[in-house]
């Protein structure tokens, strides 16, 4: 992991982090929260290693977050949202899309 730089170490232990607090915490609105920078901080790590093997969709909503608006990663071009469920599945836009190697 040193080859990946200072910045990617810190990046690699907010992932993990984040994980944990995902697990642990039990109301559903934090854990969206840490989602929310579990996603950000896998799309920055995964845009500067070039390390995905499928093409990524960085997708977002702007209603997700109380609309505060949120990111998530996605290996399929359709829009599943994971804030909104079923109240707004569908609800979201395609931003940014990783070619895979």
């Amino acid at each position: 992991m040193k080859a990946l730089g200072d910045n990617q170490e810190k990046l690699i232990v907010d992932i993990k982090l984040d994980a944990k607090k995902i697990e642990e915490v039990k109301i559903a609105d934090n854990q969206r929260d840490h989602f929310k920078s579990l996603s950000d901080n896998i799309f920055v790590l995964m845009k500067s290693t070039q390390g995905n093997n499928a093409v990524i969709y960085r997708q977002y909503c702007p209603m997700a977050l109380g609309n505060k608006g949120a990111s998530w990663l996605s290996t399929e071009k359709e829009v599943y949202n994971p804030y909104l469920g079923d109240k707004m599945l569908h609800c979201g836009t395609i931003k940014e899309t990783l070619s895979s190697l």
